[in-house]
């Protein structure tokens, strides 16, 4: 299988600021561009976006539907939340590894690709 990890800020929305109350305002452009890869790659897709830790599994479903065709996600859609906490200090764990994460669980992953606006070293061994 093949999986294509998805950021949304600065890859498929690119205004800033938070998302409005009715839409997460998605690039179309964008969209289809990611549309294409997925389809030409023959790839699911799988959210890393830290938007997955603001909203509700049914939102997220539904403003990905909304977009996408539920056809393109892997049925594990979206990368785990990884986070260390110590007192009262919580620290995220880089994206990359929240992905190495992820594909440590499923093995039966081919190929991938990243798509993030993140620098490099958010995926160093990637």
């Amino acid at each position: 299988m093949k999986i294509v990890f998805l950021d949304f800020d600065g890859v498929i929305r690119l205004s800033d600021g938070p998302p409005s109350p009715k839409s997460f305002r998605f690039n179309s452009e964008k969209i289809e561009l990611v549309k294409e890869l997925v389809q030409f790659a023959q790839a699911k897709l799988v959210v890393t976006s830290t938007w997955r830790e603001l909203y509700g599994l049914e939102r997220m479903i539904a403003e990905m539907n909304h977009a996408f065709q539920i056809s393109d996600f892997n049925h594990d859609w979206m990368t785990p939340l990884l986070s260390v906490r110590t007192r009262k200090i919580r620290t995220e764990v880089p994206r990359g590894a929240e992905i190495t994460t992820w594909l440590f669980v499923h093995s039966d992953i081919e190929r991938y690709a990243i798509l993030d606006d993140l620098s490099e070293a958010q995926f160093k061994g990637h």
